[in-house]
């Protein structure tokens, strides 16, 4: 009976063993819900003065600043030493780029405080030397 027991884990256990995937490499790839920058379907009306509470400049986490801004009734944010882009509003406090590059939340507290987050597309180079673009997202303070 000792014997048919042991006989019965170490088979499990080969089992087991070779039901293991093989690694070729020490990368582990994790995907969770990637963020994804999409303008909406139905703009946001959003008159000039409703933007103007937003207009600024805002800290973003990674150490760089967003300005957003309006020039000949566009309205425009633009990264700290990047492009600037062309926003349409997604709801009272939140924008996107029409070219998809760039997504702000804006939250104005009462106390005068700012919160939100930016996601702004950034290329990433792959180990072939290509590069691929994906979505961060940045707080903003």
């Amino acid at each position: 009976m000792k014997t048919f027991l042991i006989a019965s884990v170490l088979a499990l256990a080969a089992a087991t063993a070779s039901a293991q995937p093989t690694s070729t490499g020490n990368t582990v790839t994790i995907t969770g819900n990637q963020p994804v920058i999409d303008l909406p379907s139905m703009p946001y009306v959003m008159h000039a003065q409703e933007f103007g509470r937003y207009i600024g400049s805002y800290d973003l986490s990674n150490g760089k600043s967003i300005h957003l801004f309006v020039r000949a009734g566009t309205k425009y944010a633009a990264i700290e030493g990047e492009a600037e882009h062309v926003l349409v509003a997604a709801s009272d406090n939140s924008f996107v780029a029409k070219d998809r590059q760039l997504a702000v939340t804006i939250d104005l507290h009462e106390n005068g405080s700012v919160g939100g987050e930016v996601l702004m597309t950034v290329p990433k180079r792959l180990a072939d030397g290509t590069t691929e673009s994906r979505v961060v997202k940045v707080a903003m303070h």
